[in-house]
């Protein structure tokens, strides 16, 4: 009888060792989870799309800076840093082939807009 309870008592500790570990193991698996998520999503991205994003950020950044419609020349430098890769990665997607019609429509403003700051 003794041996039973002790059995018993036992069993019901490693039980509870047992929950106890799968819940500290839940929020890591959530994080995971949520990180793969993002991950599939970031794949899920157009190259063509995540380019004019980056050239948005980029005009966005320079054009508040022009000063009578010219840069100062260290921002000037700096445009023409940024602006280059750009450029070389427009050349490798090709746009003019490969873009949708919707993805034009972004390119050609943008494209204006880089073309104006100077």
């Amino acid at each position: 009888m003794k041996a039973t309870k002790m059995f018993l008592i036992l069993l019901a500790v490693v039980a509870m060792f047992t929950f106890a570990c799968n819940d500290a193991d839940t929020p890591e698996t959530d994080a995971n989870t949520q990180n793969n998520e993002e991950m599939e999503n970031q794949e899920d991205v157009d190259p063509i799309d995540a380019w004019i994003g980056e050239v948005e950020a980029v005009v966005n950044e320079y054009e508040p800076k022009m000063v009578d419609g010219a840069l100062p020349a260290a921002d000037l430098e700096a445009f023409a840093a940024a602006k280059a890769p750009l450029m070389e990665k427009a050349q490798t997607l090709d746009l003019e082939n490969k873009s949708t019609s919707e993805q034009k429509a972004k390119i050609e403003p943008l494209m204006a807009r880089m073309d104006a700051i100077k």
